[in-house]
Parts: structure tokens; C-alpha cells; sequence
């Protein structure tokens, strides 16, 4: 084509293109959360007005603060604003030093050098502390340099929210324990010293005796889970390698007389060389809990197999029973707290509804997880997997 057909048509396509970035600049820079740019070396590049915001009013002070532009290094990326590269370069290293120094670099090495995404907590000090939620996806620059695209997400309050509702459970169950303790003792007195001859009184206090037991127990579990929250916390859980056949033992100890009085055989497969780095005493718990779980809803005089193993790097410890199953609208669920497939059932065994929610909590305090497989009528096998 004639030159001047060409410029004409490449001055176009410069115009669409700036309309674009312009477009693309107004849509991010208008976004309540922060959008942050990283570098193949890990300094920040662009950073929108949130970001800024974010930073700001966590206290980052020292000209950090400021919400004058989307971003104040280059723009070649459209993320970038136009205040000018030298007036911003310093307050961008101002705000990459602060996210490295808080725990941003966790969420984004994995997108820098393995290319997967990441999630993390990042707390920003100051007056009135902060806590952003970061969000790493893996981010190709200007010429296909890799980078990271973080998202931050203010989430002060719903931690705030949080912790009162952790205290609000904690202080009422430290209420409740001395006046349901109390009862329980009562009780047990009356029935014991055969104070009270009639037939029916006595199957009053029998009841309330039952009920005092069951609304302890909750009370224990509920605290037992304020604990293992307060713990994750304040990071005050200690880990060490410990050898694990000795802390299955304790759980199948604690749990012979449940099955026993079942009819259940409880079976274990655990080498006695196999250690994994953690708290005994919470694994045990755990461990507990998922052996008393599959005692109470297994088939009567079926056994129950706990097996410990090491596998891709992580230890598994699966608890099997040959019970109902469960079905599959219930397997996201059942680790919620008080949440139960069968309500009338578990009153009978005296549930608290906790178990699987401390068991859940446990592995979240060891960075594992824990996980069902089920079929409907075959039963079921829980898996807690730990960090190898």
C-alpha cells in the first residue's frame, strides 16, 4: 500500500491500542481491591489507586500512602498510571519493601518460579493493623518477561468479626462449664446414695444426668477448638518428629471401650519407623475423633482399619468402616461445626457435632488437610494427610 495508507493505518491501530490500555487503565484503576504488578525479580511494578489505599491507610506511612495515580512506574503494561516514572520509582520501593517484608514474597515466588497461583495472609502494622488477603496468578510483562499478578482484598474486619466470635465461644463455654460441672455432681449424688426411691424420679435424674454428660462434652469440644484457633493464631502450636505408631496406640487405647461395647474390631497398619513432624498431642485427638466416628456410625460388630503411610511426600493416616456410607451432597459438609447427616442418630450416640470440625482444625494447624471418600452403603474412609 502507499505510505501514506500505511502510517494512516498504523496511527489507527495506535489509537485502538491507546483506547484500550485506556480502557483497561479505567477498569482497574476503578476496582475496590489492589492490584499489584511484580517483576521476574520480585520488586513491584505497577500498583492501581486500591493498592495505594490498601497500603496507606495500613499505616505504611513514609510517602507510601498515596493514591495520586494507578501506578507510577512504567505504563507499557496498561495497569501503569501517568504521574511519571522518577517521581514514583522510590514510593514503589517503599511499598515492595513493605509487602516482602510482611509475607508477600510466600504468594508470590510460586507464581514467579513455578508458575502455579498462591493465597496467603499479609498483615501491615501500624496504628490500627491490617489484614490483606493476596491473591498470585502467574503474569507475562512487556516481551513475555514473567512476572506476578497479586489481587489484595482488605479483610481487617472479617478477622475482626472473626476473633469475636472465637472469644464470644470461648467465654461462654468457660461460663458454662462450672454451673453444668455442678449439676453433673448433683446428679451423680442423688443417684449414687440412692436418696431418691421412686421409680420415675429416678428416671428423671437419669436423663438430666445424660443430658449434663452430652452438653459437657460440647462445652470440652468447643473449647478444644477455641484452642487449636487461638494456637493456629498465635502460632504457639510446637511440632516435632515423632513417631507415629505410639500415638495411634493412645487413640485406639482411648477408644477400645466404644468399641468394645459396638462389637468392633479395631484393626492398625502403621510401621514403626514412621515419623512425621508434628504435635502428638493433636494428632492423637484427631486420630480419636475419627476412630469414635467410625465406631458410632459403622455397622455393629464390623471392624474398623486405621492405616498410617507415607506417599507423594505427605503422610496419610486413613481411618476406614464398613458402615453406611455417607451421601454426596453431605461430604462437603460434614466438617462444618454441629453439622450432621443423621440429627436422631447422632443424639443417640450423644455426638457433639465437633468431631470432624476439631479434626478439620487439627490438620489446618499442620498445613494438611483432611478428606472422605464414601459410597453409599460401603462405608467409608477418612484420610488426614500431613506434611511429610
Amino acid at each position: 500500500p502507499p505510505p501514506e495508507a500505511a502510517a494512516a493505518a498504523a496511527q489507527a491501530r495506535l489509537r485502538r491500542l491507546e483506547r484500550a490500555n485506556q480502557r483497561l487503565s479505567a477498569v482497574i484503576g476503578g476496582l475496590p481491591q489492589g492490584v499489584l504488578v511484580f517483576g521476574r525479580d520480585g520488586s513491584l511494578q505497577e500498583i492501581n489507586p486500591a493498592g495505594w489505599e490498601l497500603l496507606g491507610a495500613a499505616g505504611a506511612g513514609g510517602g507510601v500512602g498515596g493514591t495520586g495515580g494507578a501506578g507510577e512506574a512504567s505504563s507499557e503494561d496498561g495497569v501503569g498510571g501517568t504521574d511519571g516514572a522518577a517521581a514514583g520509582g522510590g514510593r514503589l520501593s517503599a511499598a515492595s519493601e513493605l509487602l516482602q517484608a510482611h509475607g508477600v514474597a510466600a504468594v508470590t515466588e510460586p507464581a514467579l518460579h513455578q508458575g502455579e497461583g498462591a493465597e496467603g495472609d499479609v498483615r501491615v502494622p501500624g496504628p490500627e493493623p491490617r489484614w490483606l488477603q493476596a491473591q498470585s496468578q502467574p503474569f507475562a510483562g512487556a516481551g513475555g518477561e514473567p512476572g506476578a499478578l497479586v489481587v489484595l482484598r482488605d479483610v481487617t474486619r472479617l478477622r475482626h468479626l472473626e476473633q469475636m466470635r472465637r472469644d464470644f465461644v470461648a467465654n461462654v463455654s468457660h461460663e458454662l462449664r462450672t454451673p453444668v460441672t455442678s449439676i453433673s455432681g448433683f446428679v451423680e449424688t442423688l443417684l449414687d446414695n440412692e436418696m431418691c426411691g421412686d421409680a420415675e424420679a429416678r428416671r428423671f435424674l437419669q436423663i438430666i444426668q445424660r443430658q449434663s454428660l452430652r452438653l459437657g462434652a460440647i462445652i470440652d469440644d468447643l473449647l478444644s477448638l477455641a484452642d487449636i484457633e487461638l494456637g493456629e493464631e498465635r502460632s504457639s502450636i510446637t511440632f516435632a518428629d515423632t513417631a507415629l505408631a505410639p500415638v495411634i496406640s493412645s487413640a485406639l487405647l482411648s477408644c477400645g471401650h466404644a468399641a468394645a461395647a459396638r462389637g468392633v474390631t479395631l484393626q492398625v497398619a502403621c510401621d514403626a519407623d514412621l515419623t512425621c513432624r508434628m504435635n502428638a498431642q493433636l494428632v492423637e485427638q484427631a486420630v480419636t475423633n475419627l476412630l469414635d466416628n467410625a465406631i458410632n456410625y459403622g455397622s455393629r460388630g464390623a471392624p474398623v482399619a486405621v492405616r498410617a503411610r507415607r506417599a507423594a511426600g505427605a503422610v496419610l493416616i486413613e481411618v476406614t468402616d464398613a458402615g453406611s456410607g455417607i451421601a454426596p451432597e453431605h461430604r462437603e459438609r460434614i466438617f462444618e461445626r454441629f453439622y450432621r447427616v443423621d440429627r436422631a442418630r447422632s443424639r443417640d450416640y450423644g455426638g457433639t457435632g465437633l468431631g470432624l470440625a476439631i479434626v478439620k482444625h487439627i490438620a489446618q494447624a499442620h498445613d494438611g488437610e483432611v478428606s472422605v471418600r464414601s459410597s453409599v452403603g460401603r462405608g467409608s474412609t477418612f484420610t488426614l494427610r500431613l506434611p511429610g
